[in-house]
């Protein structure tokens, strides 16, 4: 005896190829959530290290003026004006000042700096801070702002800067 065969539509068939409008989408879904999340990531990356930059670098220019006051004999102004976002080091002679190396971490590394956090080290012959140009008797912490990132440095009544 001979079964009945059922009609199949075309449409349930399972001998098709290609792939579906439907599992298209599902993908190129997909693909775009991983690259927003990929590019969020890469953001805050490139923001993480502007901000650790700007501040690796106010680091070093603290030891570059410690350095530069011990070799010269003389005192050298370490000055971190955040209004123009620029960090200055300049030796002071009796017959004028000398600018030793100057940053624009506002160009350069596209941080602000608080106004609270302004810095003005005067390193003396001997490497320390000297009283007398502004330098404080209390540690004072100096924010490097990148969007949502921030890095500190802290700078210490002797005159040592440390990242912490």
């Amino acid at each position: 005896m001979k079964t009945a065969e059922l009609p199949t539509s075309r449409w349930l068939r399972c001998d098709r190829e290609g792939f579906t409008v439907v599992e298209l989408l599902t993908v190129v879904v997909f693909i775009a959530i991983l690259a927003a999340i990929s590019v969020l990531g890469f953001r805050r990356a490139e923001a993480n290290r502007r901000a650790t930059g700007a501040r690796n670098t106010f680091v070093w220019m603290a030891r570059r003026a410690r350095s530069q006051a011990v070799q010269r004999g003389t005192r050298i102004d370490l000055v971190l004006a955040p209004g123009a976002r620029r960090g200055t080091i300049t030796a002071r002679y009796a017959a004028g000042d000398t600018l030793l190396d100057q940053v624009d971490f506002g160009a350069e590394f596209k941080t602000t700096i608080p106004q609270a956090d302004s810095v003005h080290v005067c390193y003396g012959p001997r490497g320390f801070a000297v009283s007398g140009c502004g330098t404080t008797s209390a540690a004072q912490t100096v924010r490097f702002i990148n969007g949502i990132d921030t890095a500190t440095a802290e700078v210490r009544p002797l005159g040592q800067v440390n990242a912490p």
